[in-house]
């Protein structure tokens, strides 16, 4: 008597949950994002965590763009520089820009690209909680872009796995372009950090 197990082979959701699992564990741990979900962040924390992020929102704005098939408009650069301006008084920044991606130009590319985006916005709701608890920041004033359309996250998410599961015809290529977004956070992330002057570094807390 022959046995056959039935093996399934994993959701282009578990892929690109796999394939970015590492670099997304070191973004959670880097200097300019670990106090975000801290008790002890700073404003000065929070105001230049901002100014990384608007630069690197700038410049996947810019992508979704070339990769028009599948833009979509979430406006996060705005609500940053929003942000900014009402907790700074000036919405512009002293960060040098985030260098583009040049993702290859396919639907799969864009797929990954989005799977970044929208999965930094589901993790923007812990964010928002900590904001509101630790600098009384919210939605209506210096904490827009972590709160955005929050009454929607979900049903964006799930719209965005739908397309995912519809559209993506090459896994490999939607996780590339995947951990090439993700990797590029963290290559700028750090450049920024080592710009920082010693006056301003942040001050890691246990």
């Amino acid at each position: 008597m022959s046995t056959t197990a039935s093996h399934h082979a994993p959701s282009v959701l578990d892929s690109l949950r796999s394939c970015t699992k590492a670099v997304h564990q070191r973004l959670h741990q880097h200097p300019l994002t670990r106090h975000l979900v801290r008790r002890s962040l700073s404003l000065e924390q929070y105001v230049t965590a901002l100014y990384a992020f608007e630069r690197y929102h700038q410049m996947i704005e810019c992508e979704l763009h070339r990769l028009s098939e599948l833009a979509i408009n979430r406006q996060a650069s705005h609500l940053i520089r929003c942000d900014l301006l009402t907790l700074t008084g000036n919405a512009s920044n002293p960060l040098p820009p985030c260098p583009p991606l040049r993702l290859n130009r396919s639907t799969d590319a864009a797929l990954g690209l989005m799977y970044v985006i929208e999965g930094s916005r589901q993790g923007g709701s812990i964010i928002a909680r900590n904001l509101e608890n630790t600098l009384a920041l919210n939605a209506g004033y210096g904490a827009a872009f972590f709160t955005q359309d929050n009454p929607n996250l979900r049903s964006d998410w799930n719209q965005f796995v739908d397309r995912l599961n519809r559209q993506c015809s090459d896994s490999k290529a939607c996780c590339l372009a995947a951990i090439t977004t993700f990797e590029r956070l963290e290559c700028y992330l750090w450049s920024v950090h080592h710009a920082l002057p010693e006056t301003i570094e942040l001050q890691d807390s246990a």
